[in-house]
């Protein structure tokens, strides 16, 4: 299997991208072939292109020089293109070395080549000559967090943000796979593999799930992890949108991951086709240029209650909203209109 090398490819996935109300593209320690960047560059999406790494470093293997050799060999090939504006080594980088050896990697790139901003590597360090931190803190659910976090710990609720970290944080700071929520797999997705890879993993949940009697319920299963997922996605990213000054966020994807065997965390498929829970529409409602953002207490109340809400606006377009009237409405379970302003 490999990557598609025509533009068209590119496009249509960027399309797919730009529907759900996103504008980047990270390249997962990976940099991708010319064709992404040219579609890039006419469609208007932002990349992060990777140097391949997901590695130890600063401990003299081979591999400390080669990043330095792939990355140079990436600007030279790709760093004319005006979607190329952001680059790291790689992934997740560890090795008892490793800050100096991203500390003095980054320098040498920005003197190099100072058109796009650079990080150490995606997911941390923190280093003072970065250009942006792309650290993994924003998310609803940390690893291993269980019963503590943000949806487990309180009562649900949209007043948090993450202003936590961001404050703190003396330079523009992306979130790093934010999400990650896995979703019960789509056995109509099995069809589409017609080439060299074959769903042998879906094929192993199948016979499982028939072997505990629930074949019928497959689709059960994928609509209601679905919509759960969903709502995941929706409070991580609002959150996102919520905090001032965040200067942008990264999820693991919103296709499901196919490089790291089942990672089943999109509410697109492999293929970036839908799943039939969540529309294009549906999600760009809350990931969009502009998002009607609510800081709810909780998210129950009772008729003896008082419904106080501040009101929020997420805007990232072009030009400023100027002579913009907001209106409201509270609707009744069979959508006739209670009250609206």
């Amino acid at each position: 299997g490999y990557p598609p090398t025509d533009v068209a490819s590119w496009k249509s996935i960027y399309k797919v991208i730009k529907n759900h109300g996103l504008n980047h593209v990270r390249f997962h320690s990976w940099g991708p072939p010319e064709a992404a960047f040219i579609a890039a560059d006419e469609e208007g999406i932002y990349l992060q292109a990777e140097a391949s790494g997901w590695n130890k470093l600063g401990d003299g293997n081979p591999e400390d020089k080669w990043f330095y050799k792939e990355g140079e060999d990436i600007i030279n090939a790709y760093g004319n293109h005006p979607s190329f504006v952001m680059m790291t080594y790689g992934n997740e980088p560890h090795g008892e070395n490793h800050k100096e050896y991203l500390r003095d990697y980054v320098n040498h790139f920005k003197n190099l080549d100072s058109r796009r901003l650079y990080t150490s590597g995606a997911g941390y360090p923190y280093l003072d000559n970065l250009d942006y931190y792309n650290h993994r803190g924003p998310r609803i659910q940390g690893w291993d967090e269980n019963l503590k976090s943000i949806i487990n710990a309180k009562p649900p609720q949209t007043v948090f943000d993450w202003s936590t970290f961001i404050d703190k944080t003396p330079m523009p700071y992306v979130s790093h796979e934010m999400g990650q929520w896995c979703v019960y797999p789509n056995f109509e997705e099995m069809s589409k593999y017609t080439g060299v890879l074959k769903p042998k993993n879906f094929e192993i949940f199948q016979e499982s799930l028939a072997e505990n009697g629930m074949a019928d319920l497959a689709k059960q299963f994928l609509m209601a992890s679905g919509k759960l997922q969903t709502l995941c996605y929706k409070a991580d990213i609002e959150a996102a949108l919520r905090t001032k000054d965040m200067a942008g966020f990264q999820l693991l994807d919103l296709h499901d991951f196919p490089g790291q065997g089942t990672a089943l965390v999109g509410v697109l498929d492999a293929f970036w086709g839908e799943k039939g829970y969540v529309s294009p529409e549906e999600f760009k409602a809350f990931s969009g240029q502009t998002v009607a953002l609510a800081r709810f207490p909780k998210r129950t109340f009772k008729n003896t209650d008082t419904l106080k809400v501040a009101i929020e606006v997420a805007h990232f377009g072009e030009k400023t909203l100027k002579n913009v009237t907001p209106k409201w409405s509270l609707t009744n379970i069979d959508n006739t209109v209670f009250a609206e302003g």
